[in-house]
């Protein structure tokens, strides 16, 4: 089979939205299948998309070129426009270049809006194609003309794959549409299964939390994380907490971790080996406004580390108040103070909550995603 993946992510080279996928992409290729992988240019070249490349993968990188057009309608286009150049991008070509049998479009975002734009070409051609839906934004204010255009853009795809119950749910309610095509396939980890959880670290120096995830507050919430430590009663006591990520964001966590005074939250840069940033922690925290079904969660409970976290997304399916964690509403600073709380005063117990943690995901992710996706793709019909 001649298979094309389409991510639509544009506004970063990498992240956990685009694992599922590209692991899938891989197994497909060295089972003998024709991949090919339509994503945006990055300079440098991401090293997850550059591993599609090494597994056979055949690369379509998207980018903006300048539309060719006469002189006279150059210059009466940027007249038109402002006197910026018009630009146009080749995303499109891969469908005629491909010739693809079936496409697999991971949507970063339920309502991206090229996700429209395939849709409706490859309903034209006639070509199936399956869609991956890692976060749906529960905050989106939806029309009725893009309500109409989206229903019709998911109803006509073979399968509509869930990372997230919860997130099929949302969806549902925001288009007033029951979905009877959807299959729900949880995220992958990036970390090799253990037979038992990671050692547990001292605690002799202190207590210390990981947040792992891409340093964009809107979406992820280290600014609530920040607003909670600013606290005189966290400066007290020996809780740290170290960032794991990159982002667009960077710089304005930095700055307000230096306004707040606030000195015992670092930021760590990206870290690929997960056992490493999971051995050297006690816990993990995430205050995310959204999300699909967070690959860190996953990970930090697959190496038995207690989570507490923010209830988006599937989080709810597998954290059990205080047995395995302990949960908190989004996008609010006092419920995220409050669970740390109850976290805090159970401080000695992380280490047995943990060994829940890794219970639980063993229980509840026995199967491989990237199996799932794979066999959804060699799927005649």
């Amino acid at each position: 089979m001649n298979i094309l993946f389409v991510s639509t992510n544009d506004h970063m080279p990498w992240g956990g939205s685009e694992v599922l996928w590209t692991r899938a992409a891989q197994v497909l290729a060295g089972r003998g299948h024709r991949v090919t992988a339509s994503v945006r240019r990055w300079s440098p070249r991401h090293r997850g998309i550059e591993t599609l490349r090494q597994a056979g993968v055949v690369l379509h990188e998207r980018e903006r070129v300048p539309v060719v057009m006469s002189r006279m309608e150059k210059a009466w286009t940027m007249w038109r426009n402002g006197f910026v150049r018009e630009f146009a991008d080749n995303r499109w070509m891969v469908l005629n270049e491909a010739r693809p049998d079936l496409v697999v479009i991971s949507l970063g975002n339920h309502l991206d809006e090229p996700f429209l734009q395939y849709a409706e070409r490859l309903q034209r051609m006639q070509v199936p194609y399956v869609v991956v839906v890692q976060l749906v934004h529960p905050f989106a204010d939806v029309t009725d003309e893009q309500a109409g255009r989206f229903i019709q853009a998911y109803a006509g795809a073979r399968q509509v794959v869930f990372v997230s119950a919860q997130n099929k749910a949302v969806l549902s309610r925001q288009l007033g549409h029951i979905f009877t095509n959807a299959v729900e396939v949880p995220n992958p980890i990036d970390v090799e299964r253990l037979a038992a959880p990671l050692p547990y670290p001292s605690t002799a120096d202190g207590f210390r939390l990981a947040m792992v995830g891409a340093l964009t507050p809107f979406h992820k919430g280290q600014d609530l994380v920040l607003e909670v430590l600013a606290q005189e009663k966290w400066r007290q006591r020996p809780l740290f907490v170290d960032l794991y990520g990159e982002g667009r964001a960077r710089g304005i966590i930095e700055r307000n971790i230096q306004l707040l005074g606030i000195e015992r939250v670092r930021l760590c840069g990206f870290e690929p080996d997960k056992r490493a940033i999971w051995g050297a922690h006690h816990a993990a925290l995430f205050a995310s406004r959204m999300e699909g079904l967070s690959l860190a969660l996953l990970e930090a409970m697959a190496c038995g580390r207690p989570v507490f976290a923010t209830a988006v997304g599937d989080a709810q399916r597998f954290i059990r108040e205080g047995v395995n964690g302990f949960l908190a509403t989004p996008g609010d600073a006092q419920a995220l103070d409050e669970a740390l709380e109850r976290a805090w005063a159970q401080r000695m117990d992380w280490e047995g909550m943990g060994g829940e943690a890794f219970v639980t995901f063993a229980r509840l992710q026995s199967e491989d995603p990237v199996q799932r996706i794979v066999a959804l793709a060699e799927q005649r019909s």
